[in-house]
């Protein structure tokens, strides 16, 4: 994801303490753009074509599914903080 086009962060985060005791989400990826025009250009790059690839051969060793989720971000300002 690293050599995708136009990204300005990527992140992981990882499952570490759980309100129940089932384990649903173990693992989620974020990474952000400046514009949806980067985003597209994200999304239909070759990089993203590799990685696919890659990706079909590690889920078929895991349980679970993939979820992709577009999020519009809306930061909220707090005061006395930096």
């Amino acid at each position: 994801m690293q050599r995708f086009p136009a990204i300005r962060r990527l992140e992981f985060y990882f499952g570490r303490d759980f309100e129940l005791q089932e384990r649903n989400i173990c693992l989620c990826i974020e990474h952000a753009y400046d514009s949806r025009e980067d985003i597209d250009a994200a999304i239909t790059s070759d990089a993203r074509a590799a990685m696919q690839a890659e990706l079909e051969e590690l889920l078929a060793l895991l349980e679970g599914r993939v979820y992709h989720v577009n999020h519009e971000v809306h930061a909220v300002p707090l005061s006395g903080g930096s």
